[in-house]
Parts: structure tokens; sequence; C-alpha cells
């Protein structure tokens, strides 16, 4: 099976952190919401057929929607500190 990971990543005072991960570790196709600590906080399983539909949403989702993404991402942070 051909592996693939797709991953938005947000650059703080520490570095690039990841932010949105879409992969298919595990044998299945899935997207992970990580939080500033580096914790996944969500995994959603993706119900897709084809690896090349997977990447294509993946790729419009994190096209469309980063800086949702990111926002959420940095109240994460700002409950956490």
């Amino acid at each position: 099976m051909a592996e693939f990971m797709v991953q938005l990543e947000f650059f703080t005072q520490g570095g690039w952190k990841p932010v949105v991960r879409y992969d298919n570790a595990h044998d299945f196709a899935h997207r992970d919401i990580i939080s500033p600590s580096g914790d996944e906080v969500e995994k959603r399983l993706l119900k897709l057929g084809s690896l090349e539909e997977v990447l294509e949403f993946a790729e419009q989702d994190l096209g469309e929607r980063a800086e949702w993404y990111i926002e959420r991402f940095l109240a994460m942070a700002r409950r956490a500190s």
C-alpha cells in the first residue's frame, strides 16, 4: 500500500508545530487534529475511495480552512497557558 502524509504546520516561537495531519498510518486514511503540546486530540476516519480522492480532499480542506485550523490551534494554546 502506498503511504502518504499531508500536514499543516504553524511557525511559533518554538519553531514549526504540526496543526493538522492527513495520513494513512495504521492502514486507514484519517485526519489528526494536533494540540500545541503535540498530542493528537482528534482522529477522524476518512471514508473516501482511492488514494487520489483522499489526497485531493486533504489538500482542498487544508487550503480552504487553514486559518480556521490555526485559530483553533492558537485557542488550545491560550487555554493551556
